[in-house]
């Protein structure tokens, strides 16, 4: 008992042990360390593509809504595409015109508008190589233009073409000869002009595909803008990697927490708000729990 005939229990000794870390303030807790050994990306608060210097920790939001989901941590990858902002320079005008714009878009890409010159399949295309049977995650970023219609398509490997397309924002599978699509997402994105696609190609062949976007139109003129894109191996898409004229890596972000000591029930919550719980975790210096979403509202520690 403790005065006032209230009583001190043990459910509660522990309430007042717990040691909750926030993410969502902008900045680290005290006693949480990041570091990662290159620059990186995030969706800032304007949902703008948004760079952030070596060990400096990233603060996500989501491009759609602009709501903050938290501290965003990713393990390694690489972009595969040598040069992330489409241009009228590196990448390959094949039966389409291109024209350099200066758009800006989500603060990144300046855009080619590219225009059919009668040939319904014209495109303006990258490469990047792949091997048959692994899984790449592409993400890519275009807009309308005067035409209704767009077609996004991997080529140059024997066996014909994969592709999809169809009205813009609302593509679908159309052909798969060099390999299938899956979980195609297309999203607008909060400028209300930009769509995201994202989706895993998986090759039947190996070798350097070409993979390019155009209007889809048998008219001259008829056009559409891209703006850029990435292709990561590997079925998870990542944040955005910036490349200049090769295939360029962001390291992964490495946390630990300091000042704890001993056997915790840790529970992370993540940018969805959901939640998960790490049982009876040994915690000392340096502890970071094995997450399994990239984006991190807030760490729990209760003692068991």
């Amino acid at each position: 008992m403790i005065g006032y005939g209230l009583s001190y229990t043990a459910a509660q000794r522990k309430l007042s042990r717990e040691t909750v870390f926030d993410f969502t303030g902008g900045s680290l807790p005290l006693n949480v360390s990041h570091s990662r050994s290159t620059g990186a990306y995030h969706f800032d608060q304007s949902a703008n593509i948004s760079e952030v210097a070596s060990d400096v920790p990233r603060f996500d939001h989501d491009p759609v809504t602009g709501v903050a989901l938290g501290l965003l941590l990713e393990t390694q990858s690489t972009n595969l595409i040598a040069h992330s902002r489409a241009n009228t320079t590196n990448w390959i005008k094949d039966a389409c015109n291109a024209n350099a714009l200066s758009l800006n878009a989500l603060g990144e890409f300046d855009g080619v508008e590219v225009s059919s010159t009668g040939m319904i399949w014209g495109r303006l295309k990258t490469i990047f190589n792949v091997t048959a049977a692994e899984t790449y995650a592409i993400t890519a970023y275009y807009r309308a233009g005067t035409s209704q219609n767009a077609r996004f398509a991997f080529s140059g490997l024997p066996g014909g073409e994969t592709h999809f397309s169809g009205p813009v924002g609302n593509l679908s599978e159309t052909r798969t000869q060099i390999g299938s699509v899956t979980a195609f997402d297309q999203t607008l994105l909060a400028d209300g002009t930009t769509y995201r696609a994202r989706f895993f190609f998986t090759p039947n062949v190996s070798g350097s595909v070409e993979f390019g976007l155009g209007p889809q139109s048998g008219t001259s003129g008829d056009s559409i803008i891209l703006l850029g894109a990435q292709a990561e191996h590997g079925n998870a898409h990542s944040s955005y990697i910036r490349t200049t004229g090769q295939v360029a890596s962001r390291a992964s972000d490495i946390c630990g927490v300091a000042g704890l000591s001993g056997i915790y029930d840790v529970t992370g919550k993540y940018g969805d708000s959901s939640e998960e719980v790490f049982v009876a975790q040994f915690v000392s210096a340096g502890y970071w729990p094995p997450l399994t979403s990239r984006h991190l509202r807030s760490l729990r520690f209760s003692p068991v």
